[in-house]
Order: C-alpha cells, then sequence, then structure tokens
C-alpha cells in the first residue's frame, strides 16, 4: 500500500520514532512485519530501540558523523542505567564490568565511536 516514497512524504524528518512509524503505516494489517522488512532492505535503520533514520538511498541529508554523536548523546540522557544494566545481565560472564556503566561512562565514550 505505502511505497517508501509515500512513507518518506508522509514522515518528513530524517529521524523518527516507532509512533511516527506506525501512524506512516497505518493503511497496513500488520505493519509491524512492514516495519521488519523496511530494516531488511535498508530503507530504514534503527537508531536505538524505538528510534529510526532512513537508509541511505532515502535521507534528504546525510547521517554525519556529528549528527550520529549528537543522536547518540540523547538517547544516552534518555537511558535508564539500571534497566539496561538488568537487560544485560544475562548475557555478561563477569558482572563487574557493568559496575563503570552510567550515563556519564557512556558520554565519555560517545566521541570514541567511528562510524564506518
Amino acid at each position: 500500500m505505502n511505497s517508501i516514497a509515500q512513507i518518506r512524504q508522509s514522515i518528513g524528518g530524517e529521524v523518527f520514532d516507532y509512533q511516527v512509524l506506525l501512524h506512516a503505516l497505518a493503511g497496513y494489517r500488520k505493519p509491524r512485519d512492514r516495519i521488519t522488512r523496511l530494516l531488511a532492505n535498508g530503507a530504514i535503520v534503527r537508531i536505538k530501540k524505538g528510534l529510526y533514520c532512513f537508509g541511505e538511498a532515502f535521507r534528504k541529508e546525510p547521517l554525519t558523523p556529528e549528527r550520529l554523536q549528537h543522536l547518540l548523546r540523547q538517547a544516552v540522557d534518555d537511558l535508564d542505567v539500571e534497566q539496561a544494566r538488568r537487560e544485560v545481565v544475562p548475557f555478561v560472564v563477569d558482572q563487574r564490568a557493568l559496575d563503570v556503566w552510567s550515563r556519564d561512562f557512556f558520554r565519555q565514550i560517545i566521541p570514541r565511536m567511528v562510524s564506518i
């Protein structure tokens, strides 16, 4: 029903959240399946849970390293560190490694990240 061009026009901005995406896909019976396909074919890219941007072919402006760092800083500001820690505990052998996790810790490592 909605081509990526129609979705792109409906959303307008480069970065959008899950609710905006669902609204753009309102004509679908299974919008979550459509989101999965859009992610798989690179039409949209997940920045973090619930936050997306358009894939490179559909962007009006590039996702520069500076823009990515800005988005990551926003994500860190919104992060519930304790909840994040609880979510990863089952996957971490030495849980002492999580002791350094804090908003300040994540803010410090963002500038060290390199986009590829």
